[in-house]
């Protein structure tokens, strides 16, 4: 069985992401840079979470946006 392993970063932080069902479809889409939508469970894996993907595809992401992607400092800035 192949697995798609991914990497899930947004304004929240990065969470790691694993797609069982359909990874070779679904791993077509992706690749580093690329901006997806996933829907999914939030499971505990070994001590650390991460998203089993049920559903994935790829979002367009206007340059306003791209803030919504990136992690960002929990403090304000000085």
């Amino acid at each position: 069985m192949r697995i798609a392993r991914l990497e899930l970063t947004d304004l929240h932080g990065t969470i790691q992401g694993r797609v069982w069902d359909h990874a070779e479809r679904y791993g077509a889409l992706v690749e580093p840079g690329v901006y997806v939508g996933v829907r999914g469970r939030v499971e505990v894996f070994q001590g650390q979470p991460q998203v089993n993907v049920d559903h994935l595809e790829r979002v367009r992401v206007e340059p306003e946006e791209l803030g919504y992607f990136m992690p960002r400092c929990p403090r304000d800035p000085l």
